[in-house]
This record gives structure tokens, C-alpha cells and sequence, in this order.
């Protein structure tokens, strides 16, 4: 048994296809194919049931997915380590960001990044939560900042941020007590993100739980639009707390904001790898920026 053979054991066992996991390792078939079935004389057990549509993991394979998989992760990231002793940083770095996160503190982390880190490259890209992770998942991003929770079994998430959504309007709309249940605001025109929007998706789980049913008058996947027409005093909203402070000073939108009595409508951030391509240095450094930024955000000041 070789590290090569474990890195193509753990690429099919998470990808359960052949195609799919040679894509991923940029192989041809018959050469995984071929390493898998040594590993298996080698260790004497059947690791894969092959059916036509995809192979199934037998419990020695799921034994020893659990027994390997951190000791490759460590490998890679000592590797990784040992490459970059004595260097500055260089390298590129690809991230995914929801388009709330780089609303909010983007800008600001990218200067001081490339202020301390000149000779490294970087990547951005926005997108929906689910296209973010299954980007992760197959290789095309490093990491990503999403709000969503369920995620691709080759992907590790790790919360780094909880928020509470809050109930918006316009700063000329009709003043609310500082904390409102939604079900006294029936009659009120809502604008909120479409049904692909990650922060939609916590909405309606949020909604679902506490028995509230809400068909907003308008959807809209742009933050300033919405936060343009809640300004206009013919809307309302429902808007993670670090999106209505972004909204307020870096764009300076009138708002106003109110707690809401309901329970579970809360926001968190998570921040999400592929363990089979464990950060280098470059993107570890970055990433522990964005979440300090981010967590100073949250708790600073209005």
C-alpha cells in the first residue's frame, strides 16, 4: 500500500464513480481502476460492491475511510509546510464568498492581504451556497465562506460565525416596538431573496418551525435593490444583522432595524475545505483574516 493508492481509495469512496473520481484526479480510468483492485489484494478485502450505476463502499471500506483520511490530510499539510520554511508567501489562493460576506468586509481584508502578502495571487468568486461547495468538493476552490449547512460528504464545514436576521424597513416607514413577532406584521409587503438564496432557505426553514406562513410581494437576489426599495417606505425585509450594519455605513442607507421575538432565525457562517486538499499556508493566513474581520464586524458598534 502507497500514498497513491490511498489518495485514489479516498477520491472513489467520497465520488463513488470511477468517472467522477478520475476526473477529479485527472487520470484515466483503467489507471484507478487498476490501483484500486491492487489495493484490494493487497489488504484481501473487497472494498467496493459494483453495481452500474455506482460502487458502494463495503464497511472495510468504510473502516478504513475513517482510518486514513486524517492521516492523509496531516501528510498534505506537513508537506505543504515543509515547502514553504524560510519562503514568504507566494502562491495562489481561489475562495467562494456569498454575496453578503463581500458586501461586507472583502474589500477592507483584500487590501491588508496584498499589503502583507504581495507576491500572492487571489481568486474570488460569488455565488449561491450550493455552487460554492460543490466547487469546493471537485477542486475549483480552495475554501469558501456559505450559510448553508448541508454539504457534499468530500466537504468539512466549520461554523465560524452566528448572527441573528433582523426585521427591516425604511427609516421613514411607521416605527415597531424594538422587538416584533412576525406574526404582527401580517399585511406588510416583504421583499426577500429568491428560493436559490442561501439566506432565503434559512428564512423559510425559520419559518417552517415556527408555523408562519410568508409569501413575500417581491423577490430579489440583489442586497443594494433590496435595500433601495426598503428605503422607499413601500417594503420590509428580513436581513442578517451584519448586512443591515454593511448597508447602513458602508453604503449609507437609511434603515431601520428590530429584533425579532420569533426563535431560530439565526444566520451562520460556515467556513468549508476539502480535506483531501488541505489549505496551504497561503489560504490558511487569508482565512483567518476573513473570519477576524468578519467576527469584528458582527460585534462592532452600529
Amino acid at each position: 500500500m502507497d500514498l497513491r493508492q490511498i489518495q485514489y481509495f479516498l477520491s472513489l469512496f467520497e465520488e463513488q464513480s470511477v468517472t467522477k473520481a478520475a476526473r477529479r484526479l485527472n487520470i484515466v480510468q483503467p489507471a484507478l481502476s487498476m490501483q484500486i483492485a491492487r489495493l484490494e489484494r493487497d489488504i484481501g478485502k473487497t472494498l467496493f460492491t459494483r453495481t452500474p450505476r455506482r460502487m458502494i463502499p463495503t464497511p472495510a471500506a468504510e473502516e478504513m475511510y475513517r482510518t486514513f483520511l486524517p492521516l492523509y490530510s496531516a501528510f498534505v499539510k506537513a508537506r505543504d509546510q515543509m515547502m514553504h520554511i524560510g519562503d514568504t508567501l507566494s502562491g495562489h489562493v481561489r475562495v467562494g464568498l456569498i454575496p453578503s460576506i463581500g458586501l461586507q468586509v472583502l474589500p477592507d481584508v483584500l487590501d491588508e492581504f496584498k499589503q502583507r502578502h504581495p507576491n500572492v495571487t487571489l481568486s474570488i468568486s460569488e455565488g449561491w451556497s450550493e455552487q460554492l461547495l460543490d466547487s469546493v468538493s471537485s477542486g475549483e476552490l480552495d475554501f469558501c465562506f456559505s450559510n448553508a449547512a448541508i454539504k457534499p460528504r468530500t466537504v468539512i464545514a466549520e461554523e465560524v460565525m452566528s448572527e441573528k436576521i433582523l426585521f427591516v424597513t425604511g427609516q421613514q416607514d411607521i416605527p415597531y416596538p424594538a422587538k416584533v413577532r412576525l406574526s404582527d406584521l401580517v399585511g406588510r409587503s416583504f421583499v426577500l431573496g429568491t428560493r436559490e438564496n442561501g439566506t432565503r432557505k434559512v428564512l423559510n426553514k425559520a419559518l417552517v418551525e415556527e408555523g408562519v406562513h410568508l409569501v413575500p410581494a417581491l423577490e430579489v437576489d440583489s442586497i443594494l435593490t433590496i435595500a433601495d426599495l426598503l428605503e422607499r417606505n413601500r417594503y420590509v425585509g428580513l436581513m442578517p444583522e451584519s448586512t443591515v450594519k454593511a448597508l447602513r455605513n458602508k453604503f449609507d442607507f437609511k434603515l431601520r432595524s428590530y429584533d425579532l421575538l420569533n426563535k431560530g432565525f439565526i444566520r451562520k457562517i460556515y467556513c468549508s475545505y476539502n480535506p483531501h486538499r488541505p489549505l496551504n499556508q497561503e489560504s490558511q493566513v487569508f482565512r483567518e483574516l476573513m473570519v477576524q474581520r468578519l467576527l469584528h464586524y458582527l460585534h462592532q458598534k452600529d
